[in-house]
């Protein structure tokens, strides 16, 4: 009430894991005079088993939503413990844009997972561009580090590497630990790498940009002719970093 404070960021990465957060929060926004926008991470997969959360996410006014798909690809899921399948992520995606096209919705791929070809990264990325499934995307190689902080803190693939497919072929250490390069029967970090660039390159060309749901939030509180102005900024912003990286 101070400051007209109407937009917020959720600060919880698991927030619809428990029905309960989304009813506590639901009944403090029906006694507002207002309707707040919302953004945060949302569990993708626990959103697809809970549907009826859609109706009280949108209520709520919870309209950013970050996605970490990661994958769609079976053997891959399996690798990193989803169980998320592409013809039913695809469809879900589908009715969400449908039913609520005001929401704004980004996710993360990784690229190079073990047991995803990257002919199907890019099947996927494609699809998801092209049928206008998402907002945006950020696209990212599989990266393993070792962290000094000890096991707790290192990935199962960089710990147990070989358990995965995965041969180490070098390390560079950096203060707290160390960066692994890493390849597989179906791609290594170049290859990978090299999809990356023409996967984000795809997605700028069809205007699906790295926008999270933060900036996109911003835009949303900012008037009109200032967020035209803010997403042209991160727009320029973005095109200057990319030429700086490929050059």
């Amino acid at each position: 009430d101070k400051y007209g404070v109407t937009h917020f960021s959720c600060v919880d990465d698991t927030f619809n894991e428990d029905d309960k957060k989304v009813d506590n929060l639901l009944s403090v926004i029906q006694s507002l005079d207002y309707k707040p926008v919302i953004c945060g991470f949302t569990r993708f997969d626990l959103l697809m088993a809970k549907q009826h959360q859609l109706e009280k996410f949108d209520e709520i006014g919870f309209h950013g939503h970050f996605f970490g798909i990661e994958t769609l690809h079976p053997a891959a899921c399996k690798n990193i413990r989803k169980t998320t399948r592409k013809e039913k992520a695809f469809e879900f995606l589908e009715h969400i844009k449908e039913r609520y096209p005001h929401w704004y919705i980004m996710s993360t791929y990784i690229i190079g997972l073990p047991g995803e070809p990257l002919e199907h990264t890019m099947e996927v990325i494609k699809h998801l561009v092209n049928n206008n499934l998402i907002d945006a995307i950020s696209l990212n190689t599989l990266h393993l580090e070792e962290q000094s902080h000890g096991s707790d803190h290192t990935s199962m693939m960089a710990s147990n590497p070989e358990k995965f497919g995965l041969t180490i072929t070098n390390k560079t250490n950096y203060p707290g630990g160390t960066d692994l390069e890493w390849a597989h029967e179906l791609a290594d970090n170049k290859t990978a790498d090299a999809l990356k660039l023409r996967a984000r390159s795809f997605c700028r060309k069809k205007g699906i940009i790295d926008l999270n749901c933060w900036d996109w939030l911003i835009s949303q509180a900012i008037g009109s002719h200032e967020r035209n102005v803010q997403i042209e900024h991160i727009i320029q912003y973005i095109k200057r970093k990319s030429i700086f990286l490929n050059s």
